[in-house]
C-alpha cells in the first residue's frame, strides 16, 4: 500500500554537522542526507564510531562526551561549526540533544541553524513522570503510574494496582542511563531498587518511575514539529524488541493508525513541541496506551527514511527558511518493513532462540529492508567486530566498577 514516497522538492545543498557518529540512526541521517547531495560532517565521542566510516562523511573529528563533559562538549561542536562553516546541527543522542538546546543561541551566532526545542521545553520532553501528566490531560489513555521514592513505595502501588502483576519500572530521565525493568514479583522490586541510585531528580523529586506493564505490542508516533504543529508524521509497529519483553526495536514495520496520529498531535500541540520526538505506544485490543515520550530522533528511525519519510531532508528545509506548515503532510509507505541485524536480532536471538525462524525470514525476504549497505560496507563492518567483542568489552567494563 502505497500512502507515499519522496516530496519532490529537493532542499538547498547545505553543510550538515550530525553528532554521535556511533549510533544507528546517527548513520540513518548521514546516508540519507550524502545520498540527497548535502555536505555532512560527523562528531563523536567514539573513536571507531561508524559514521566517521561512511562514505556520505566528508569530515570527521572526535569530541568530548557530552554526557561527561558538556561544556567541552559544546566547545568541540563550536570548533567544527566553525571549522566547517556548518550550516545546520543535527544532535541524535540525549546528552547532546540536552546540551545543544541549551546553546542553540551561541550556535546560531556562528552561522549554524538548530532546529530544536528549547531549554525548558527539553526537560519537560525529557522529563517521564511530568510527559504522564500531560498526556493524561491531553486526553490519551495512560497506564496506572506513580513516583516511587523506595522500593515499598512501589510495592505497595503494584499491590494496588487495578492490573496487579508485572510492572515496568525507569527512570525519570534518560539521562540517568538506563533502560526499563520489569519486575513481577516484591522482591524483584526489592532487588531493582538496591541496584539503581536513588538520588533526588532534578526538581527535588524521587526519580524512578513505576508504571503498570501494558500487554500488546509497542508502536511509535514519530513527528517532526514547529511550535506545536506537526509538518511530518511517521508511525510504526514492533516486529521484535531487545529485550523481548520491551524495549528497542529490532525489527519493525510501517503503519498507519488514525488513533495514534490524533493522540501524538494532540501531545505535540499541548506541549509546543519544537523538533524531532516520538510518542511511545503499547497497543492491544483495548487501544493504544500512551507509554513515554522521546524527546529526540529515534533508534528506528531508519525505518523511516526506508518508508520515504524524509526527516532530515525536513530539518534542511526548515533550516533554509521553506515554510513547510503549508503543504499537507506527507505521506508514506505502509507495510515497509525493515530490522537491525547488528546491535538488534543477534543481541535478542541469545534471549530468544526460538525466534531464528524470523529473523531468517527476513535475512531472505527481498522486501525486508535492513541497514547494511552493500555500497557503504565500512559503517556495518564496524559495527560486526563491536558486535564480536560485545560481551568482552562488558566484562571489562564490570571488573572496572
Amino acid at each position: 500500500m502505497l500512502i507515499d514516497s519522496r516530496d519532490g522538492l529537493q532542499p538547498a545543498r547545505l553543510t550538515v554537522l550530525v553528532t554521535d557518529g556511533g549510533y544507528k540512526h546517527s548513520l540513518g541521517i548521514i546516508r540519507d542526507l550524502g545520498q540527497a547531495g548535502h555536505r555532512v560532517a560527523v562528531i563523536s565521542a567514539t573513536r571507531f564510531a561508524p559514521g566517521f566510516y561512511s562514505r556520505f562523511a566528508a569530515e570527521h573529528a572526535r569530541t568530548r562526551s557530552a554526557s561527561l563533559d558538556p561544556g567541552g562538549f559544546i566547545d568541540d561542536l563550536m570548533a567544527a561549526v566553525r571549522r566547517w562553516n556548518a550550516d545546520l546541527v543535527i544532535p541524535v543522542g540525549y546528552a547532546s540533544c540536552e546540551a545543544v538546546s541549551r546553546a542553540q543561541e551561541s550556535i546560531r551566532q556562528y552561522g549554524a541553524q538548530t532546529i530544536c526545542p528549547t531549554p525548558e521545553q527539553f526537560l519537560l520532553g525529557s522529563d517521564k513522570w511530568t510527559m504522564t501528566q500531560k498526556a493524561r490531560a491531553a486526553g490519551l489513555p495512560v497506564p496506572e503510574t506513580v513516583l516511587a521514592p523506595n522500593a515499598e513505595a512501589a510495592i505497595g502501588f503494584q499491590r494496588d494496582c487495578h492490573r496487579a502483576g508485572q510492572v515496568v519500572v525507569k527512570y525519570r530521565r534518560e539521562s540517568f542511563g538506563q533502560g526499563a525493568l520489569y519486575a513481577g514479583t516484591a522482591e524483584d522490586l526489592r532487588r531493582i531498587f538496591r541496584s539503581r541510585p536513588t538520588h533526588p531528580d532534578r526538581d527535588g523529586g524521587a526519580n524512578t518511575v513505576v508504571q503498570e506493564y501494558i500487554p500488546g505490542v509497542g508502536c511509535g508516533y514519530t513527528a517532526l514539529a514547529c511550535h506545536g504543529q506537526v509538518v511530518r508524521e511517521f508511525m510504526h509497529r514492533r516486529r521484535r524488541e531487545s529485550p523481548p519483553e520491551g524495549g528497542a526495536a529490532t525489527a519493525a514495520e510501517s503503519i498507519h493508525d488514525d488513533r495514534l496520529a490524533a493522540h501524538g498531535r494532540a501531545l505535540m500541540k499541548m506541549i509546543g513541541w519544537h523538533g524531532p520526538g516520538m510518542v511511545e505506544f503499547r497497543l492491544n485490543e483495548t487501544g493504544p496506551y500512551f507509554i513515554e515520550f522521546n524527546p529526540k530522533f529515534w533508534g528506528s528511525l531508519d525505518l523511516a527514511l526506508a518508508a520515504g519519510a524524509d526527516f532530515p531532508g525536513d530539518l534542511c528545509r526548515l533550516a533554509t527558511g521553506e515554510d513547510l506548515l503549508r503543504r499537507p503532510l506527507p505521506s508514506y509507505r505502509v507495510g515497509q518493513r525493515f530490522w537491525w541485524p547488528w546491535r538488534g536480532d543477534l543481541r535478542r536471538l541469545v534471549r530468544r532462540p526460538g525466534d531464528c525462524r524470523a529473523v531468517l525470514g527476513d535475512l531472505f525476504n527481498p522486501r525486508a529492508r535492513s541497514n547494511w549497505r552493500w555500497t557503504d560496507p565500512l559503517p556495518n563492518l564496524l559495527e560486526v567486530g563491536g558486535e564480536l567483542t560485545h560481551c568482552w568489552r562488558h566484562r571489562q567494563r564490570e571488573r572496572a566498577v
